[in-house]
């Protein structure tokens, strides 16, 4: 079953409103400053993906610390990363990307309404056009501090990120495919969830050479992810199952193996994402023989890819990519070393 771009671009309206809705969440930040199976998963299963490049003969890079400006690390980085050093190559596209999509949203909001209009009638059509609100908060009124606040927030921003060519944002799509296809576990995520990590939402993204692989490919990473035992995999086997996300449109839509694996992604620690918080009703929507089924596929994928593996903890992914960090105060207690290789990631 293959995405077309048609269906592809109308998911990506979508994804524009999500992006959008993230931006109010970060905002809101601010003001609290202030103050697959031993049978093989039933969907798709690309053909055309190569096997992961070899790349333990690539000489590694000092690791540049955190903060350092995405210029910076294109002049360390990039040399590796192009040789086929997956590790690079992972850390420049998801900072890349990050950066590109942290300017997308910020245009999407610059072109919301500023004022609301007022009578009944221009009121009623300001509800038909936003019926959730979501331009109304995103243009409610900041205080001082905020605004002083935001406005140095995103010139920091814009200093660690700086000019992004659509010739460099599609360099870092194209290492994005290469550090996931060599089995690093955060490009592996980022890649499988284009749409969930905002990559769509980037203007013209869907038109890039790496969006037409994505859609053979995908279903294969994410196939190695659940063999390797990745924590993130059986989320977004079931947002896929579930058609929660871009990715669902590479996969038949099936319920009962969306509450499967969301049942599999509790128990191996999952608190968080679409396939948790869906997964009761889910549940409740299926037949009693249906959900016996469901029970017996997650503990037959549980032995068959988690038994007896030590699953590191997912951790939260505050920005869009999960990557952009500006260096502004002390580094989180809890940043995790992205990009790292695979086997730091998953101990068997």
């Amino acid at each position: 079953m293959r995405m077309t771009r048609s269906v592809a671009l109308a998911s990506g309206a979508l994804l524009l409103i999500l992006a959008a809705a993230w931006w109010s969440i970060d905002r809101g930040d601010a003001e609290r400053d202030v103050g697959a199976s031993t049978t093989a998963p039933a969907g798709p299963q690309a053909t055309s993906a190569p096997p992961p490049p070899a790349n333990d003969a690539t000489p590694a890079p000092d690791a540049p610390a955190l903060g350092t400006p995405l210029p910076s690390l294109w002049e360390t980085l990039a040399p590796a990363a192009r040789a086929g050093h997956a590790p690079s190559a992972c850390r420049l596209a998801l900072t890349t990307l990050a950066c590109a999509s942290q300017a997308e949203s910020r245009r999407f909001a610059r072109s919301v309404p500023v004022t609301l209009p007022a009578s009944e009638l221009e009121a009623l059509q300001a509800f038909v056009a936003d019926p959730v609100g979501l331009a109304a908060e995103i243009n409610r009124g900041q205080s001082p501090e905020l605004e002083r606040r935001s406005e140095r927030l995103n010139a920091d921003i814009e200093r660690f990120c700086g000019p992004i060519s659509p010739e460099r944002r599609s360099e870092a799509l194209a290492l994005l495919r290469q550090a996931a296809l060599a089995g690093v576990p955060d490009a592996q995520t980022a890649y499988v969830g284009w749409g969930t990590y905002a990559t769509a939402m980037l203007q013209g993204a869907m038109a890039d050479p790496t969006f037409e692989r994505w859609m053979e490919e995908a279903p294969t990473v994410l196939t190695r992810m659940l063999d390797a035992g990745h924590p993130e995999a059986p989320g977004l086997l079931a947002e896929a199952y579930g058609r929660d996300h871009l990715h669902g449109w590479l996969y038949p839509y099936d319920p009962m193996r969306a509450v499967a694996y969301g049942q599999l992604a509790q128990r191996i620690g999952q608190t968080s994402g679409l396939a948790v918080h869906f997964l009761d009703i889910r549940r409740s929507t299926l037949t009693a023989p249906q959900r016996a089924e469901a029970d017996r596929l997650t503990e037959q994928w549980h032995a068959a890819h988690y038994a007896g593996r030590s699953i590191t903890p997912v951790q939260p992914r505050r920005s869009l990519l999960g990557t952009l960090y500006l260096g502004v105060g002390p580094v989180p207690t809890d940043k995790v070393d992205e990009c790292a290789s695979p086997s730091s990631k998953v101990t068997p």
